[in-house]
């Protein structure tokens, strides 16, 4: 992709007369697990042409007609043969309707369409290290079997860093006791009375540090707790996140705050 960017704005600049930048930022490689992490992301980047406040209040069948004739697109060719291109492999995505089948295409369309109906966030701002994208069993996966084993460049994979190296327990108590209105050495304590504050502290220690370090260190860097009451903690925390709401965008901000 550096080879591409370099020469394609080079020839580009010669063409047009121009100097500098023609493309922002670098660009960045998102490794995605396949199942609704894949689905999701798909549908989220095939709903952008009308994600913008010049189609904002536009009714939905419009909206549904500029999806399905943007010619930038890749999402006519998920729903109509002739439409496609021979670069892009539909077959994956397709294969979580279905597959490409007549069945399949109509289920992926309905299933895009029905994103104009609510807001859906971003899927990547939970990719870890903007760089992983899907659960915490995946990520501990990829970097066993992948991360470890390969000497990736600091250069083009600096992202790929805060996955191999544990994030300072103190850090993350920083940044959960601003959020909280806190001092981090009032949670970090074995016995805090900021109840909530310490157990979501916990959890994003868990999850952001799942090992790269045992729930035994987490534990003694936590107040001299037991790995076993670590791993307690995040179960009862998992419970809780799926029933209160608030409570779930309160760490994923935090965590996105120390990722960024």
């Amino acid at each position: 992709m550096q080879r591409f960017n370099t020469a394609y704005s080079t020839y580009f600049n010669l063409r047009h007369h121009r100097v500098g930048h023609l493309y922002q930022g670098r660009f960045k490689g998102l490794l995605v697990e396949a199942n609704e992490y894949l689905q999701e992301l798909s549908r989220y980047i095939h709903l952008n042409p009308v994600r913008t406040k010049k189609y904002s209040k536009l009714p939905l069948e419009e909206k549904s007609k500029l999806l399905r004739d943007y010619r930038w697109s890749s999402l006519p060719g998920y729903i109509l043969l002739k439409a496609r291109d021979e670069f892009i492999s539909y077959s994956m995505v397709l294969g979580y309707k279905e597959g490409d089948t007549k069945e399949g295409r109509r289920r992926y369309r309905e299933y895009v369409l029905q994103g104009l109906k609510y807001k859906i966030d971003d899927p990547k701002e939970d990719a870890r290290a903007n760089a992983i994208l899907g659960s915490d069993s995946f990520i501990v996966w990829v970097k066993e079997n992948f991360i470890s084993e390969i000497g990736f460049s600091s250069r083009d994979f600096s992202h790929l860093k805060t996955i191999r190296t544990p994030l300072p327990i103190k850090k993350i108590a920083e940044a959960v006791a601003e959020e909280y209105g806190l001092k981090s050495g009032e949670i970090i304590k074995k016995y805090s009375k900021h109840r909530e504050a310490r157990l979501v502290l916990l959890e994003i220690c868990y999850r952001l540090n799942l090992r790269k370090m045992s729930t035994g260190e987490m534990g003694t860097d936590l107040g001299g707790i037991s790995g076993e009451q670590v791993s307690q903690v995040h179960k009862v925390m998992q419970t809780r996140i799926k029933q209160e709401r608030k409570l779930a965008k309160r760490v994923e901000k935090i965590i996105s705050r120390l990722q960024t």
